[in-house]
């Protein structure tokens, strides 16, 4: 929409720009995490089940593999999802100015700044370390030095660390779609994201905070299904239950990721009046 959308205007958006590109977005969140998920849920069943070989011990190769798709989504969410991201502002921009994508731009355009991703993704977990840095020294401490007076610090340096990593989040959340929809480097996507977000903190949290609901929703109906069928599936109930989250996760990483780029361009129409740029035609270079 090239109008400053409302809560409902972004989650209403994000599904007509799913259903508009779904075949190319789809494919494209199940080449990216399907597979890293799968992978995760059965390499560390593999490696519980030939840890433990205990016959009292059951299902532990189900144990195992449901750990290690936890892990895996953990390490989804860390640095696929940014990736996924830019794959999806490189589609919803063409989706903007009314151009479809094809897949073979979208692998080369982000492929170029993959790098550039990465980047972005090791300084925001630099930040998140500064942030929580204190926090583990002082649990450290309380427990090597068998102090319960800092654990009472801890009760109020750990919700100051969490509302800093929120500020933190929320403030450079959009540079991973800054370095695709604009070609900008790791530092200038912060900057861009940093100036994008003033003002907007608190809308962007509940925004985020629907968006989590959701997507844990639409996990749920494949999780579910899943879960039911892998009692009948014998020995392959992980292989079933994997199949099932890991198609729950595509869908959910796929709305996260249309939504974060939505939110992207409306704040921009909001701040920039982008809207009026592109209906002048002065687009910027990386659209």
């Amino acid at each position: 929409p090239l109008h400053p959308m409302g809560v409902g205007d972004i989650l209403d958006g994000t599904f007509k720009l799913l259903k508009a590109d779904f075949k190319t977005l789809f494919l494209v969140g199940l080449i990216i995490i399907f597979p890293l998920r799968l992978a995760g849920a059965v390499g560390l069943g593999a490696l519980v089940d030939s840890w433990i070989d205990d016959p009292n011990v059951e299902n532990q190769f189900s144990a195992g593999a449901q750990v290690g798709g936890s892990l895996a989504d953990l390490f989804i969410g860390l640095f696929i999802l940014p990736i996924l991201v830019a794959c999806v502002a490189r589609v919803v921009a063409g989706s903007y100015v009314g151009r479809e994508t094809s897949r073979a731009e979208i692998w080369n355009r982000v492929v170029k700044r993959t790098p550039a991703i990465f980047a972005t993704v090791l300084l925001s977990a630099a930040i998140n370390i500064v942030l929580f840095a204190p926090v583990v020294l002082v649990i450290v401490l309380a427990v090597v030095g068998n102090s319960p007076e800092l654990l009472i610090l801890l009760v109020v340096l750990l919700p100051l660390s969490f509302a800093f990593y929120l500020f933190f989040v929320v403030r450079l959340y959009f540079a991973a779609v800054v370095l695709v929809a604009e070609d900008a480097g790791p530092i200038e996507a912060f900057k861009r994201s940093w100036a994008l977000t003033r003002l907007s903190f608190w809308r962007l949290v509940l925004i985020g905070f629907l968006f989590s609901v959701m997507t844990s929703i639409l996990s749920s109906v494949f999780t579910f299904p899943a879960t039911f069928l892998s009692l009948a599936a014998g020995p392959l109930d992980w292989l079933v239950l994997g199949v099932g989250v890991s198609i729950g996760t595509v869908f959910a990483q796929l709305v996260t990721s249309v939504g974060t780029v939505l939110v992207y361009f409306d704040l921009r129409i909001r701040r920039e009046a982008f809207d009026v740029q592109l209906l002048s035609s002065k687009l910027s270079p990386g659209l």
